[in-house]
């Protein structure tokens, strides 16, 4: 029998959430119906809310074309339909990417937005959103 190994917390959740057995990549889910509930599920009212920080942000950075939005932790994209749906007056210039591990969510995201499943590298000039990521 081989000797036990301290595995750092950090390692166990990656694997817990994110392994090939984790929660996110066999199916865990958010909304109403689902595993845990997120703002973004509860209705559009906080996609709104960001959709107007966003055209703040934009016109304080003089109005870039394009105009990043990387929402990390995208999970099935509900924010990023939300903020679409609101209609922002940066929407023609927003390059929105949806930042999500669990490929299969993927399929989920809204026509016209960048699904990936890490960071993108390099500069960006926008907004980079972490509502769900900080969870976990």
């Amino acid at each position: 029998m081989s000797e036990p190994v301290a595995v750092p917390f950090s390692a166990f959740m990656d694997t817990a959430l994110y392994g090939p057995d984790g929660f996110y990549t066999t199916g865990g889910r958010a909304g109403r119906r689902g595993d845990f509930i997120t703002s973004p599920e509860v209705g559009p009212l906080f996609g709104a809310v960001v959709a107007r920080f966003l055209d703040s942000e934009w016109v304080r950075l003089g109005r870039p074309d394009p105009f990043t939005v990387v929402d990390a932790g995208a999970g099935p994209g509900t924010l990023a339909r939300a903020i679409i749906a609101a209609a922002p007056a940066c929407g023609e210039a927003m390059q929105l990417v949806c930042v999500e591990v669990a490929e299969h969510q993927h399929a989920h995201h809204p026509d016209g937005v960048e699904s990936v499943t890490s960071f993108p590298e390099g500069p960006i000039t926008g907004v980079v959103i972490a509502n769900e990521l900080l969870d976990n």
